[in-house]
């Protein structure tokens, strides 16, 4: 994977035609995807909730050994 500058490409691309958008901004809490600690059921619940719109009193999770 490589990345370049608009300045370093030397494709078919017209960047001066293209719609720039600035990045949303992130909504809610930012939860990591795992830790040192590894990942508790609390933020998988938070980041499961965020994802699909959801309280997180809603996400069930099972985990079977």
């Amino acid at each position: 994977m490589r990345f370049y500058t608009t300045d370093q490409y030397d494709g078919d691309i017209d960047f001066d035609e293209l719609d720039w958008r600035p990045m949303p901004t992130m909504k809610g809490n930012i939860v990591p995807l795992a830790t040192k600690c590894g990942l508790t059921i609390a933020d998988a619940k938070i980041g499961l909730a965020e994802t699909f719109g959801v309280d997180p009193s809603a996400v069930e999770i099972t985990i079977r050994g």
